[in-house]
């Protein structure tokens, strides 16, 4: 991900992004300002299928394994 910027003096110029919260990190498809609650996890976004049992929040609403079976 990059910040590009162009003037009439310098020209282009793209600025690394990465690990900022406008930055898709993992390559889900979701930045952190996009609701991505762990950008270094390509299987946790908002709307992924719930993992039971694992003890993660997979889709990002706040709650851990919800719709499993206790």
């Amino acid at each position: 991900c990059t910040l590009d910027s162009c003037d009439g003096k310098t020209g282009c110029m793209n600025i690394p992004q990465s690990g900022t919260d406008n930055c898709d990190d993992d390559g889900d498809g979701f930045s952190e300002k996009q609701g991505d609650c762990n950008d270094s996890d390509i299987n946790i976004y908002p709307g992924a299928s719930e993992v039971c049992g694992d003890g993660i929040d997979n889709d990002c609403d706040a709650q851990i394994d919800e719709g499993c079976a206790a």
